[in-house]
Formats: C-alpha cells, structure tokens, sequence
C-alpha cells in the first residue's frame, strides 16, 4: 500500500505560496508597462550628502518607530498578556497535579490536557505575534499618510514638476516603505543606521 503525499498540506501551502509569488510578479510587470505606456518617468537625484540626511531622517523615524510600539503595547500587549499568563498558570497547575498523582489513568488524564494546553498557548502566541504586527502596520501606515516620510527627504526633486502619475507613484511608494520601516519596528531601523553609520566612518 503506498502514502499519496502529493496532496499533503506542506506541498498544497508550497504550490499556492509559488503560485501566488508569480501573480505578484506578473502583476508588477504588467503595471510598470502600463505606467511606462502613458509616460517615461524623468530620473531623480539623492540630495548632497545623502548618507547624513538619512542618518537624521532615520533617526526620527527610529523615534516614532519607539512611541508606535509603546502604544501598541499600551494598547493591545498588555492585555494579551494577561490572557497569556493566566493559561500558563493553568498549564503549572495541571503539571504540578500530574506530578502529585499516582494512579497511571489519571495521570494520563492530566498529561493530556497539560498538551493541549500547550497547543492552545501556542496558536495563542502566533495569533498574538500577527494582531501585534497587524495593528503596527495600521499606525504605522496613519502615520505615514501624516506626512512622516522616509524617501522624500532624501530626494532632490520637487513633485509639483514631475507628472502626475509619477509624483503619485513616488509618494504612494514613500508611503508604503516608511509604514514598512515603523511598522517593522525600531530594532530594524536601528540596523540600517548602524550600516550607514559604518559606511560613513
């Protein structure tokens, strides 16, 4: 008898997440071709001095980037982590009951629940982890369509003389790199200027 694993769910998730990367790049295609169709983008400068406009520019964002997660701690962390806590207490609860029991059954009664628990935790942890994400995304993203920008600062150019749908390509860009920088937190914005730090030196 033998095991069919060509429908298997690793390689169901490996075909659709293959699948789904070539949707994106045809799509990226097809819109730079759409785009160079109605016009040709005019090329853009960096600044003077680009590494130490960024270093500043950075730096601010490495703030903001500080103040977003302490709200989102603020507001949403610390409530989970009492959900948390409290089913972790309940897990060294049942293992201490499991460890103080002699009769076999029902130690085994114990030991189960113990690992479903542990499973529930676990789900919790990665639900927790993509609320946190999703959320810093969200303020991330307000802040940014705020006027908070990382790209903008460091390009010599004036958006009033660009066309219309290069000037809106560039911010609606500027926008989603400057929600990915906050929203990836103040730990990876912290590395980049630890780079450009290097470079410069």
């Amino acid at each position: 008898m033998t095991t069919d694993t060509s429908s298997s769910p690793s390689s169901r998730s490996a075909a659709v997440s293959t699948g789904l990367y070539w949707a994106i790049l045809v799509i990226l295609v097809l819109v730079v071709l759409l785009v160079l169709n109605f016009s040709t983008p005019d090329a853009i400068s960096f600044v003077p001095d680009t590494p130490a406009v960024a270093l500043q520019v950075l730096t601010g964002l490495l703030l903001v980037a500080l103040f977003a997660e302490r709200a989102n701690e603020v507001i949403f962390s610390n409530t989970r982590k009492m959900q948390r806590e409290a089913m972790q207490q309940e897990i060294d609860w049942l293992r201490s009951v499991a460890e103080g029991t002699e009769e076999s059954s029902t130690r085994m009664a114990e030991i189960d629940k113990i690992a479903k628990l542990e499973d529930k935790l676990r789900t919790f942890r990665s639900h927790t982890k993509a609320m946190t994400l999703g959320l810093s995304l969200v303020v991330a993203t307000v802040i940014s369509l705020a006027g908070v920008r990382a790209l903008s600062p460091l390009l010599d150019v004036q958006f009033d003389s660009l066309a219309n749908i290069q000037s809106m390509t560039l911010q609606f860009a500027d926008i989603i790199v400057t929600a990915a920088l906050i929203g990836g937190g103040a730990s990876g914005i912290h590395k980049i200027i630890s780079k450009i730090g290097e470079l410069v030196d």
